[in-house]
């Protein structure tokens, strides 16, 4: 048995056309160790993904038996890899825009948490201490960047017919303020009121003022919430994108023009907005295609509209990757120069940096009148963009809370 039997048996490898296949295992007498054959498996993965030669087309002789030849045609092939994710995807060719149907199906489960922590906090990165609500497990949306594949079923989504009661059952503190977000595990806007969903969260809001309920969206159905008359303590925050990456990995939200747009009415019917820019993606072209979100934002939105503004860029989990490369569709969302910080796969922290530099000299207009924060990152980032940090979560939350009252609630 070939010592690499377990590589070709992965989900990885079986996935990969098979031209390539037969080149991986011509490979195993070119004394590649292990874990250069798993390396093997994962840039041909990535090629295929971001849509660029095969293995293949980078050979230059008939035969790959010889030892050192299966050794330097894996560093030609990890070169160019490094080299794409240097230069970064080019998102110039067109794009599918189809919505993915997914027919949500109900579930009650009695013994279910519905309110925890945000599950994406991390000790070593500046947190708000968010709560987040889970009104339905998976997504309708098919973000290629998204962690809820994970966690869920692909094309599967389940809606809570208890939400209602259980939420009602909460035991909150009345004289402490809470953050409390929804959107996490599902889009709390694209399934309208099926089930009840949405109306089990704008009573639990009406019945709780000292909870500040964000509904975070990147849809554009927002009559069913209008109908039901949401309380001033509940306020809608989309997460932005350019053209590009809306239309390239956020497969089936609503465009970034319909996004503003209904953010707009959203603002027009009396309902505090936020904006998250994240993820925010490096590209070919991308700094100014965020600076004219960016300035678009300003152009359409008064700063006594905006409850806050966030940033946030691409961050994985091991588990994530290893889904996104086993995920059939198309993607150029791992073309990226990665390293490991906080215990997560995100972009080299002077690129970083860059990112969110630019976005941050681009709201100069508005930085004394708008709460801005960065999403889950390195408190060194703050300090460095911003000029400022907290010094530790809860200091965060303060802050946080004391501005949603300033901007929600009705002196």
């Amino acid at each position: 048995m070939s010592r690499y039997q377990k590589i070709f048996e992965s989900n990885s490898f079986t996935a990969l056309d098979d031209t390539t296949r037969s080149l991986l295992v011509s490979l195993q007498d070119g004394r590649l160790s292990f874990q250069q054959m798993r390396e093997m498996v994962v840039m041909a993965r990535d090629f295929r993904s971001w849509e660029k030669p095969n293995l293949s087309a980078l050979l230059s002789g008939d035969t790959l038996t010889l030892p050192e030849q299966g050794r330097a045609f894996f560093g030609l092939v990890r070169e160019r890899w490094l080299s794409y994710k240097k230069s970064g995807p080019s998102y110039e060719e067109k794009a599918s825009t189809s919505r993915r149907s997914v027919r949500p199906t109900h579930f009650s489960d009695p013994t279910r948490n519905v309110l925890g922590p945000c599950p994406v906090a991390s000790p070593k990165t500046l947190c708000c201490n968010l709560y987040t609500i889970d009104a339905a497990l998976g997504c309708g949306f098919s973000c290629s960047y998204c962690s809820v594949q994970t966690f869920y079923s692909p094309g599967e989504a389940a809606l809570d017919t208890g939400l209602h009661e259980r939420l009602a059952a909460l035991e909150l503190d009345p004289n402490v303020y809470y953050h409390i977000g929804s959107g996490q595990s599902s889009d709390p806007l694209m399934w309208g009121n099926r089930a009840e969903v949405l109306k089990a969260q704008v009573d639990f809001a009406r019945q709780n003022p000292n909870v500040f309920l964000e509904l975070k969206t990147k849809s554009d159905h927002l009559s069913p919430l209008l109908e039901l008359n949401p309380p001033e303590n509940l306020f809608l925050s989309w997460s932005l994108n350019t053209d590009a990456v809306v239309t390239h990995e956020e497969h089936g939200t609503a465009s970034l023009e319909r996004r503003l747009d209904t953010a707009r009415q959203a603002a027009d019917s009396g309902i505090k907005v936020g904006f998250h820019f994240h993820p925010m993606v490096r590209y070919q072209g991308s700094f100014a295609e965020y600076q004219a979100i960016i300035a678009e934002v300003m152009r359409r939105f008064s700063t006594d509209e905006i409850a806050f503004v966030s940033l946030g860029t691409l961050t994985f989990i091991k588990s994530v990757l290893k889904t996104l490369r086993e995920t059939p569709s198309k993607s150029k969302i791992l073309q990226m120069p990665m390293e490991q910080q906080a215990g997560k796969w995100s972009y080299p922290y002077a690129m970083k940096r860059e990112i969110f530099q630019a976005a941050w000299e681009a709201f100069g207009p508005w930085r004394d009148e708008v709460f801005f924060y960065i999403c889950m990152e390195d408190p060194r980032l703050w300090e460095e963009v911003l000029g400022w940090k907290y010094e530790n979560n809860e200091a965060f939350e303060s802050a946080m809370l004391a501005q949603l009252r300033t901007k929600l609630i009705t002196p």
